[in-house]
């Protein structure tokens, strides 16, 4: 099955071979299976059309505007690029036999908990006796040429997040100028990032506790 990378695209989060899914989704349209939505997505209402003999696909993230209307052939994986950076991407396989002509069906965008690491609950547990959990994550570039400069940072609204490069020593940069820079990555190449969440003593229980890891790079 081929795949399409390209733009931000090109870095993917897993553990333990699962990939991180930032968004979760419902919706869509037959022929096309969303595996992957970019965390840059805004929660709400989008929307994802066929257009011609059905194999010409476009995207319209929730609030967002149509991004480029591609065509592809049956069996890729794809990337459909929307906003004005094409940073509100999703990543589908498409399947052209079940594609209708001139179809649009909604999308409905949401928070995604529980979906890889440090990104679950609080249980009543861990509030009361408090908690102190590491996770390794695998930061891959899926795309065809080098990625330079990797920087990792943390959303600042999120409390007791720490994140390493070496599992010793421990940061919580939350901006980009901070940030922990893990280098360049060769095509196909993973760099190893640690991530430490602390819960304290007497904290309050949560059922979704969303954790950001922001990554930025650059291509040449």
């Amino acid at each position: 099955m081929g795949e399409i990378n390209e733009g931000v695209d090109a870095l993917s989060f897993s553990s333990g071979g699962t990939t991180q899914k930032s968004r979760g989704h419902l919706g869509g349209i037959p022929g096309v299976r969303i595996d992957r939505v970019a965390g840059r997505c805004p929660t709400g209402q989008g929307e994802l059309r066929s257009f011609g003999d059905g194999t010409e696909i476009a995207y319209k993230p929730a609030g967002g505007n149509y991004g480029p209307s591609l065509t592809w052939s049956s069996g890729q994986k794809v990337l459909l690029g929307a906003g004005v950076a094409g940073d509100e991407y999703i990543v589908c396989e498409i399947y052209t036999a079940y594609l209708l002509k001139a179809n649009a069906g909604r999308l409905d965008f949401r928070e995604q908990y529980n979906n890889l690491v440090a990104s679950d609950d609080v249980t009543a547990a861990e509030a009361t006796a408090g908690d102190v959990s590491t996770y390794t994550i695998d930061v891959q570039n899926d795309g065809s040429v080098p990625v330079y400069g990797v920087r990792v940072w943390l959303d600042p609204t999120v409390s007791g997040i720490e994140i390493s490069d070496d599992g010793a020593v421990w940061v919580n940069p939350t901006t980009e100028a901070s940030a922990l820079n893990l280098g360049t990555l060769a095509a196909s190449a993973s760099a190893t990032l640690h991530l430490r969440r602390t819960i304290s003593p007497g904290a309050t229980a949560d059922p979704a506790v969303p954790v950001v890891v922001l990554v930025s790079f650059e291509r040449f």
